[in-house]
């Protein structure tokens, strides 16, 4: 059934013109359905290719499709043959769309419209740099690690949660080869004060010594960095104010600013409804959107957070990378496995806030994303500290695997990755 699939596909996408990059971005789209679609038992194969047998296949491939060659999988009727010709015919197409689409250079737009494939399925998104083939050089590593090399296949839902593409500057591609730095902070004896609700609870107000302060001298600290995460329910309207304020002005003065900022988040009203919201800034200070906790979070005395739950997934498209946005239970849920597992982005801003257990998952969760498509989660995460002794707070940048790693007392980090 798959195979024939494969076949119809491979029929019907030899009938049109590949020289047109609208033409190529919307079969390179059906291809990767049809590689997703495989029966698991089939679509683990992929980790048998040998990269450098790909790379030279993709190269034999593409130069006969630009010669006017099409066709890839008619009359295959062996799965590993059928799987091979479709995983060269992805790869050639990714190689070629890359060599003529000039949104490869530029962010369009209006990036909802202009990324989406013909069948409104799927956004094809430019990466801003190659994937990371990890020590073994491609070897051994899945479709959703090496699958594409030049752009990422984009869902325009999950689970049914529609996707939202947030883009965020023009594209930088003399840099695409530079690590990303990203920029952690917490606030060290901070008190979190909650209120009870007829429905669960909201946070009250954070006590902090001096909140704006520490904001203003972490922004400055951590100015050159790619990305900013601040941990959930720490920044509230005001500290909110001062951070952005501080940011414009800081704006001004230096080269460079950062990519994206997550400004922690607040219980705040949203389009008229109260959620968890954590505010998506540029490096200017100025909100482009705002992602709201889908997973409520139930304290000690077993009382929810009396909120709304958000209802999309964004994808922040950024000079050197493709992130998404997770506020902590959203993440590190460990009773239903979260859409992020089907999104092919490079990183996860997490705002969190919770004890040791909280991370542990973070950490489980994480493993999985590292091996299944190379995602990296980068959690900030602010302790509740019940006794003396506790953590202040955490960081993780995945692949750490320990708690011991994850624990900090300063205000601020930085991390390469």
């Amino acid at each position: 059934m798959w195979r024939s699939g494969c076949r119809a596909l491979a029929e019907a996408q030899a009938t049109l013109d590949l020289s047109n990059p609208e033409t190529v971005r919307d079969c390179l789209a059906q291809l990767d359905a049809a590689m997703r679609d495989a029966p698991w038992n089939i679509r683990t194969i992929y980790a048998e290719f040998p990269e450098a047998e790909l790379e030279e296949a993709t190269r034999t491939q593409a130069a006969a499709i630009l010669g006017g060659g099409k066709a890839w999988a008619c009359g295959l009727v062996q799965t590993r043959q059928c799987l091979l010709a479709l995983a060269i015919q992805i790869r050639s197409l990714d190689h070629i769309l890359h060599g003529m689409d000039t949104r490869y250079a530029r962010i369009p737009s209006d990036p909802m419209r202009e990324w989406l494939c013909k069948s409104g399925n799927a956004f094809v998104i430019p990466a801003r740099r190659r994937r990371d083939l990890g020590s073994t050089a491609g070897d051994k590593l899945s479709y959703g690690r090496r699958g594409t090399r030049y752009y990422r296949i984009i869902p325009t839902a999950l689970q049914k949660v529609p996707v939202r593409i947030v883009a965020l500057a023009a594209a930088d591609l003399s840099s695409v080869k530079d690590n990303v730095t990203l920029g952690g902070a917490i606030f060290p004896g901070l008190q979190v004060k909650t209120r009870k609700t007829p429905n669960g609870f909201r946070v009250q107000r954070v006590d902090h010594p001096d909140i704006d302060g520490c904001i203003k001298s972490q922004a400055e600290s951590m100015s050159r960095a790619h990305a900013i995460v601040w941990p959930e329910l720490t920044i509230d309207d005001k500290a909110l104010a001062t951070l952005t304020d501080h940011l414009a002005v800081l704006s001004l003065a230096q080269d460079a600013v950062p990519n994206v900022i997550i400004a922690g988040s607040w219980h705040r009203k949203v389009n008229g409804r109260i959620r968890n919201s954590a505010p998506i800034l540029t490096g200017q200070g100025e909100e482009k959107g705002q992602h709201s906790k889908i997973v409520r979070f139930a304290d000690d005395a077993n009382r929810f957070e009396d909120i709304e739950c958000g209802d999309e997934i964004i994808v922040l498209v950024c000079d050197r990378f493709l992130a998404s946005v997770a506020i902590c239970k959203d993440y590190c849920n460990l009773s239903e496995a979260p859409p992020w597992l089907a999104l092919d982005v490079d990183f996860l801003l997490v705002p969190s806030m919770g004890k040791t257990t909280t991370m542990d998952g973070h950490i489980n969760r994480a493993k999985t994303d590292r091996i299944t498509h190379g995602l990296r989660a980068f959690v900030v995460q602010q302790g509740l500290v019940s006794k003396e002794g506790e953590p202040q707070g955490f960081i993780l940048l995945a692949p750490q695997e320990s708690t011991n790693d994850t624990c900090i007392e300063k205000a601020w980090n930085l991390y390469e990755a």
